[in-house]
């Protein structure tokens, strides 16, 4: 019995620890609070179900045998399947989101290439574009927008949608614009830049 207990307690300790590790790998990953964030009523849950369903199991076979025997042995059998399960759906899942952000970058930098050849870089912006309230406000956002064309640059609105693949392939974009636009504007260009706009933003 002292084996089956063992076997028990290592079967249950490697799905949590699997559970554990695939939460902090996806937390960090996302950036938010592993202990906050992961849900574990819904994992305390899931091991509820599996323990009644290993004791149900185990009420069924070998008859003879006695229950606490059958029901380690079921219950480790369960563990050590749902851990590899666990384990395999989320090494898919993980595989996937790198081939997506790995695709996201590829496709950024191609569009740092091209906005490069035309002198068009673009100054990319998230969450729901809010048009100017007034013709004032407008006339000020067509002034920005001439300062920005002026620079070589044009605004893009990305959506409320924000996501690590999608930070991470602005970046790139970024890295390689930000070298062409040095080459063309100058050092200093974006302070400069910005000078202009505070001027209009002031003006009134």
């Amino acid at each position: 019995m002292k084996k089956l207990y063992l076997i028990s307690f290592l079967s249950f300790l490697s799905y949590w620890l699997v559970v554990v590790a695939v939460n902090y790998i996806i937390s960090s990953y996302y950036e938010i609070d592993f202990l906050k964030q992961n849900n574990w009523k819904e994992d305390f849950l899931f091991l509820t179900a599996t323990i009644i369903f290993a004791s149900v199991t185990a009420f069924f076979v070998y008859r003879r045998q006695p229950f606490l025997k059958k029901f380690l042995v079921v219950f480790s059998a369960f563990c050590t399947i749902l851990t590899i399960i666990v384990a395999i759906d989320w090494a898919i899942i993980i595989s996937q989101i790198k081939a997506n952000r790995d695709q996201l970058v590829n496709e950024f930098k191609k569009e740092a290439e091209y906005d490069i050849k035309n002198d068009n870089v673009k100054v990319f912006s998230q969450g729901f574009p809010i048009p100017p309230k007034n013709e004032s406000l407008q006339i000020q956002d067509d002034s920005i927008k001439k300062i920005l064309k002026k620079f070589g640059l044009t605004r893009e609105n990305l959506g409320c949608t924000i996501s690590p693949e999608l930070t991470k392939a602005q970046g790139e974009y970024q890295k390689i614009t930000e070298v062409y636009l040095e080459k063309r504007n100058g050092k200093n260009w974006r302070d400069r830049m910005e000078n202009e706009i505070e001027k209009v933003r002031n003006h009134r």
